[in-house]
């Protein structure tokens, strides 16, 4: 006999696993008979619990259904955080249409916050889409629009694996604009990149490359382009290879003008002379995006700012002023909800922690990077480190 899962689930996990199964015209029955060599199987009447929000699927058996679906563990598990938020964020739909919510959506956007962003996003697409097939979208519609601005505050918000499955289905879509496409591969790029796969990152931004000379390509896919492929040379270790294509892409955000993206440009620039030495310019080049975000309300940035100026003073040898930085970055990445960045500030406070013996504070730092460990989803180099610390057994 079947043990029933008495736990309440979540609606709108529920419903966004139906959609998935409707989307590959698989039957409840179907399903059943393909988690058959599953550790767990898929019961007919569980998986009606679950898309009915009565029940939740076990690890187990979400793992058959990644496989079954053709859709990875990590994007169900994440869309499965992403579902439980929503509860927690009140969005108010009534009598706005979506080009009214899009400029809420960027005004979070600006503020850095992400993830109430992405509940407006995900709120819209489930009420007013939500009997959409998976490939093709009613005509005249703004869904792909929608999923494109869902995927940008993914990658914001470090769900890498969530963001490259969504990329990968809109790639899949006919339906898709010669802009969109190449926004969402620029986007595909990030996720690569961020996830340790350079080599394919690189090949997406060159097919990218060689579609800006068409006529309707959006004059800002230059400027991406050229941000995103000093990213992704910083990321693998080469930032003598990083600095001139941020250079050029900081100065066409000026032209533009995107104030947003040469504020982040400007911070990726800090740490590509950051990694190689050049502490006084990287300095000059953090401050002068640090003002900025101030004056312009970038929380995100302002954070990012003051973590560079940590990791700048650490490697310089003034601790006190590494720990100052670091605690006012923390301030702001945990309102925002920045994983990766409280990480990294929590790693100097653990290391400066350390090198003064103070044992109280190395133990409360080491126990935040255990708790966050696991939401760091890209290669940040002080994970590695701290994962190496734990396989050593260090105390």
């Amino acid at each position: 006999m079947e043990q029933q899962d008495e736990t309440r689930g979540n609606p709108h996990f529920g419903a966004y696993l139906r959609r998935v199964r409707e989307g590959k015209r698989l039957s409840l029955d179907a399903v059943e008979e393909l988690s058959a060599a599953f550790p767990e199987k898929v019961t007919k009447s569980h998986l009606s619990r679950v898309e009915n929000g009565l029940a939740l699927p076990t690890f187990p058996r979400l793992m058959a259904m990644s496989h079954i679906y053709g859709v990875p563990i990590a994007s169900l598990a994440e869309r499965y955080e992403l579902d439980l938020r929503r509860g927690m964020v009140k969005v108010d739909l009534t009598g706005k249409s979506e080009a009214e919510l899009i400029k809420e959506v960027e005004a979070l956007r600006l503020a850095g916050r992400y993830n109430d962003a992405l509940a407006h996003l995900v709120s819209v697409i489930d009420e007013r889409y939500g009997d959409a097939p998976a490939v093709g979208v009613p005509q005249g519609s703004r869904l792909i629009e929608l999923r494109i601005h869902m995927v940008n505050c993914l990658t914001q918000l470090g769900r890498y694996e969530f963001a490259k499955t969504l990329c990968e289905e809109l790639l899949g879509q006919t339906e898709i604009s010669h802009a969109e496409r190449l926004y969402v591969v620029l986007n595909f790029a990030i996720c690569c990149y961020r996830l340790g796969r350079h080599a394919v990152a690189l090949m997406a931004l060159d097919q990218v490359t060689g579609d800006l000379d068409q006529p309707d390509t959006p004059t800002r896919i230059a400027a991406d382009l050229q941000l995103i492929r000093g990213n992704v040379f910083l990321a693998a270790g080469t930032p003598q290879l990083a600095i001139p294509h941020l250079e050029k892409a900081r100065k066409a955000y000026d032209e533009i003008p995107q104030a947003l993206e040469s504020c982040r440009t400007g911070l990726v620039l800090g740490e590509a002379l950051l990694e190689l030495g050049r502490f006084d310019e990287a300095e000059a080049a953090v401050r002068a995006e640090l003002a900025r975000a101030e004056q312009s309300g970038y929380e995100r940035q302002h954070a990012l700012a003051l973590n560079h100026l940590a990791v700048l003073s650490f490697r310089r040898g003034n601790v006190n002023q590494a720990e100052t930085f670091a605690l006012k970055s923390n301030a702001i990445a945990r309102a925002i909800e920045y994983h990766a960045l409280v990480f990294r500030n929590c790693f100097y406070l653990w290391e400066i922690a350390k090198q003064r013996g103070d044992v109280a504070a190395t133990k409360l730092n080491e126990r935040t990077l255990r708790s966050y460990l696991g939401r760091i989803e890209s290669k940040l180099p002080e994970a590695e480190r701290f994962r190496e610390h734990i396989r050593r057994g260090e105390s």
